[in-house]
């Protein structure tokens, strides 16, 4: 071969080492961290749940009873309803599902956010009080929890329900403590629900869509790490998501901080934030980006936060 040549492929594989150290394609998940890379929202109102479609993110803004969106043009108001108290989005196909705590119904949205239907209650009649999570499945259902009329003096209970691909809510009999978030774990066929005030995640066996058995609990947040100084008293779970390599994202509120767990619930990664109330997390177009959206408090409204953008320089697979 031409010295020429073989001078030009050393130039190549020497590009392509850099490029390759650069960017940590060898190195595990527990040892390349997430850092903060950009604030998406300065001042929001109560954000929560955030979701990625198409190159934009969406999310609600529970105290001005809109959803917002963020692609190239900023932040904007997709939709607003007087009442609704958003507090969870899904996709269903091209649709966009908006659960309505306060107005007790789900919504859902065309692309433009024109209203196309209102679902109050399940196939057998059961009012949807309270619907505050979601999570979609890979069968094309989400699943759904909504919390039920309570005394001021003890932790709500959550109900589980099954929105099926032709949207129809099935009931699954099973129920959680003062749920946060929820969560589908694709490759063991189970769903994680956090309840906050036991501060604790609570497991699933998926026997089929829509079918839950075997509830246990599968970790306890003290269990896992300790609590950091000035955490509030009433800090605990809340959103959850799942990465393409099965670790799971626990957005701890009142601690400041997001913990990122192994599939066997071993610690990986504390991912501090600047506000105390971590409400919600979503992947971008890939896993190596996340948007967590955080509260500064809740003593008064309109409970001001932020939605930020972090990032970890390895890439994996194209989130779900």
């Amino acid at each position: 071969m031409h010295p020429k040549t073989l001078l030009a492929l050393a130039l190549i594989m020497g590009i392509l080492s850099l490029i390759a150290i650069q960017y940590d394609f060898f190195i595990s998940t527990g040892n390349n961290p997430f850092i903060q890379t950009a604030i998406v929202n300065t001042s929001s109102y109560y954000p929560d749940n955030p979701v990625w479609k198409d190159k934009a993110l969406y999310y609600t803004e529970y105290t001005r009873d809109r959803v917002m969106v963020r692609d190239g043009r900023g932040n904007t108001e997709l939709w607003r309803e007087s009442g609704c108290g958003p507090r969870a989005l899904a996709f269903s196909s091209d649709k966009l599902l908006v659960a309505c705590h306060d107005s007790d119904s789900l919504v859902e949205l065309s692309a433009g956010g024109a209203i196309t239907r209102r679902i109050t209650a399940d196939c057998e009649g059961t009012a949807l009080t309270g619907p505050r999570e979601m999570a979609r499945d890979d069968h094309g259902g989400i699943y759904l929890v909504n919390t039920v009329p309570h005394s001021g003096t003890r932790s709500p209970v959550g109900r589980i329900s099954y929105i099926n691909s032709e949207g129809i809510v099935q009931p699954t009999g099973v129920t959680v403590n003062d749920p946060g978030g929820i969560t589908v774990v694709p490759r063991n066929n189970s769903l994680l629900v956090s309840e906050k005030s036991e501060n604790r995640l609570v497991k699933f066996d998926v026997k089929a869509a829509g079918v839950l058995a075997g509830k246990r609990v599968f970790i306890r947040l003290s269990e896992v790490t300790a609590a950091p100084e000035g955490m509030d008293r009433n800090a605990g779970p809340d959103g959850l998501a799942v990465d393409s390599g099965g670790d799971l994202f626990v957005c701890h509120s009142g601690a400041s901080r997001v913990l990122v767990i192994g599939p066997e619930g071993d610690l990986l990664q504390i991912i501090k934030t600047s506000l105390p109330n971590v409400t919600g997390l979503a992947f971008g177009r890939l896993d190596n980006v996340i948007y967590v959206t955080a509260v500064s408090g809740f003593s008064e409204p309109p409970y001001t936060g932020a939605v930020f953008e972090y990032t970890r320089k390895r890439t994996r697979q194209v989130a779900r």
